[in-house]
């Protein structure tokens, strides 16, 4: 079982999208002294939160498979969102598994 930390903190907004993640931020709601403030990192719990990311995962287990062939296709067909549950009968395997997986999430 594994979790990718803060899976979606990890995803960064380009900067010519930040305007559409605009919020304003005020300490005292009766104060007209509101700030505009943009997202630079991605958001959860937006409706397109989950396929965004489950894409930029896809895309970097991409970007690796043929460095690390079995790993992205475990890694493909066994996250679910930022989670993994998987298992192998070979200790060595799964420690080899678990390190390529380290060095993919780096």
């Amino acid at each position: 079982m594994a979790d990718i930390q803060k899976a979606f903190l990890q995803i960064n907004i380009d900067k010519e999208d930040r305007n559409f993640t605009r919020f304003y931020w005020s300490n005292n709601p009766e104060d007209d002294n509101e700030e505009i403030y943009r997202m630079t990192r991605f958001l959860f719990g937006v409706c397109s939160s989950h396929f965004l990311l489950a894409a930029t995962i896809k895309y970097h287990l991409k970007r690796h498979i043929e460095q690390f062939p079995m790993t992205c296709e475990l890694l493909e067909i066994s996250l679910n969102v930022d989670d993994l549950i998987t298992g192998r009968e070979d200790i060595e395997f799964a420690f080899k598994t678990s390190q390529e997986a380290f060095t993919l999430a780096a």
